[in-house]
């Protein structure tokens, strides 16, 4: 009988254990769960469009390829979604486009056709087409002073008669928009700090203007120079309490004047 009862003691503390056992990976399985869900996916939307020649949206197959996926995904239409991407940077392109067209991003995607991905999100981004002989603009971007960088900068173009939407756009050192019809453009910058002048130079006019014409590049220069600050005192006049401009020379003293002779 005392044998009996201990096998079902060793068997009750068996179960036990099993059990135990079950509800950790439960558990376990549960927060990786939720962690996953707090992380979410995110998405791409692709919108088609043709300028020119005979082509139409579906001619054109876009491919998306990095962040943290394996492998490539392609689609066509005139509007292709990328579902289920893991939150990163991915790159798009075009595969096997009609002769005669290039394309230029916009949108969430920069000029060179990279977009970030965030969770529970989608980024909209355009692929223009255009056909026939186009140009390029290349705009350089100089810091002169203060701590700004080039990388603070955005510099995005529109063309004349167009809807300013911000793209494309791009920044860094040397920016380059290319497959651009021929006509007028205006090449705009953003996102620079206080106390920075800016002037355009080059191909482009005082205004940021400038002009694409086929098979040829215009290259745009702009100059940001910082510019010293006034001090404080809340003026730039002179009296009591006044600012003064950091490279203002300060006024001599006046004369000490002669001493009296004594009686």
């Amino acid at each position: 009988m005392q044998q009996i009862i201990q096998k079902m003691s060793v068997t009750k503390a068996a179960i036990l254990a099993i059990a135990s056992i079950a509800a950790l990976f439960a558990i376990m399985s549960i927060t990786a769960g939720t962690a996953h869900a707090a992380v979410g996916f995110g998405n791409v939307q692709v919108t088609e469009s043709v300028v020119g020649g005979t082509a139409s949206p579906s001619d054109f197959t876009v491919s998306v390829s990095g962040g943290a996926n394996v492998g490539t995904l392609t689609g066509s239409g005139n509007v292709i979604t990328f579902s289920q991407l893991i939150p990163g940077t991915y790159t798009l392109s075009e595969v096997n486009s009609p002769a005669g067209y290039h394309v230029t991003w916009g949108g969430s995607c920069d000029a060179q056709g990279n977009v970030t991905v965030v969770s529970n999100a989608t980024a909209a981004c355009t692929a223009t087409n255009t056909f026939g002989v186009v140009g390029s603009i290349k705009v350089t971007q100089v810091i002169v002073g203060g701590t700004a960088n080039t990388s603070d900068l955005t510099v995005h173009i529109v063309k004349n008669g167009a809807v300013d939407t911000g793209s494309p756009s791009g920044s860094g050192d040397t920016v380059t928009f290319g497959s651009l019809a021929p006509g007028g453009y205006t090449v705009i910058e953003s996102g620079v700090p206080a106390g920075y002048t800016t002037v355009w130079s080059g191909a482009c006019n005082a205004q940021g203007g400038v002009t694409v014409v086929g098979n040829a590049v215009a290259s745009c220069t702009i100059t940001n120079t910082f510019t010293r600050t006034t001090g404080g005192g809340g003026g730039t006049t002179g009296g009591r309490g006044s600012g003064r401009t950091d490279d203002r020379p300060t006024p001599p003293a006046p004369p000490t004047p002669p001493a009296r002779p004594t009686r």
